[in-house]
């Protein structure tokens, strides 16, 4: 405790605070604290905290919270969690994630890449690239050129499958990507990249990187590219895990539904909405960590 507690008392209840836990009885008691633990018992209480784990209990109990964990036990009660709850991790045995834009830094390659192409196909780059971001190329390409043959999409693809294997300036590991793979191999957690990319392009992304995933499911491996399930299904297969423990990890639309298709959880970055929603893959490393703290049997070793 790096400050003195402070005691108040009167008709709304009992607060006590400091760097410490926090207990608060009564009726119409409100708590609030720093770090660390609460408990609070009785009738109408409010909780607000921010990092660490509380236990409210009682009757018309509402509890909120900024980071961590909340158990709350009682009748009519109100439980706001941040995106970070405990439970989306919890039964999670697999971890399968996006390539460019999740797990490797690709963002400017892409843009690059595809900006070279609009120009030669005669379309308006801003537009190119907001348009195809998390879809397999020759699905973006049927949608901005519906007037191709498929044989003709096949040539448009391979122009920029030519232009991305030769760009591979600035393709690096993405934020937290080696505590992430650093906490799954600790833990014996399998993992796979699952990717709308081609195995050609993803093997060059992925050893500019650093990266040598032990199962990659690309472009190649399936018949039809995200949103469609097939890929993570069989990633999942593959790894002899559940799809519904496993974790996909994606930062696109159409990677979110493919994950979700396969009915699985899904963890989202660039502020969009999953079961889970992350900054970098850094965050996940540390609540995966957390939660295998709490359960030190390796996640990948559980029956």
């Amino acid at each position: 405790m790096t400050g003195a507690p402070i005691r108040e008392e009167g008709t709304a209840g009992v607060l006590t605070q400091g760097d410490g836990a926090v207990l608060a009885q009564g009726a119409g008691s409100v708590v609030a604290q720093g770090e660390e633990s609460v408990m609070a018992q009785g009738e109408g209480i409010v909780v607000a905290q921010g990092e660490g784990s509380m236990a409210a209990r009682g009757e018309r109990v509402m509890v909120t919270q900024g980071d961590g964990i909340v158990v709350a036990q009682g009748e009519g009660i109100v439980v706001t969690r941040s995106e970070e709850a405990a439970g989306v991790l919890e039964g999670v045995r697999a971890v399968l994630l996006d390539m460019d834009g999740t797990l490797v830094d690709s963002d400017a390659a892409v843009e690059r890449s595809w900006r070279t192409w609009a120009v030669r196909y005669g379309l308006p780059e801003d537009a190119v690239v907001a348009a195809v971001h998390g879809y397999p190329a020759p699905t973006s390409i049927r949608r901005l050129l519906p007037r191709l043959s498929e044989e003709e999409v096949a040539d448009a693809a391979q122009v920029l499958l030519d232009l991305e294997c030769t760009d591979l300036d600035g393709v690096v590991a993405a934020r937290g990507a080696g505590e992430l793979l650093a906490v799954l191999a600790e833990r014996a957690i399998p993992w796979a990249v699952v990717t709308g990319s081609g195995a050609g392009l993803a093997e060059a992304r992925l050893a500019a990187a650093g990266i040598t995933p032990p199962l990659l499911v690309s472009l190649d491996d399936v018949a039809v590219g995200k949103p469609d399930p097939e890929g993570y299904l069989m990633a999942a297969a593959e790894l002899g895990v559940a799809p519904a423990a496993c974790l996909a990890v994606e930062d696109s639309d159409p990677g979110i539904a493919a994950g979700r298709a396969a009915g699985m959880p899904v963890a989202a970055l660039r502020g969009l909405s999953g079961d889970l929603s992350i900054a970098h893959l850094g965050e996940l490393a540390a609540r995966l960590g957390a939660r295998d703290a709490r359960d030190p049997a390796p996640a990948g070793r559980r029956s």
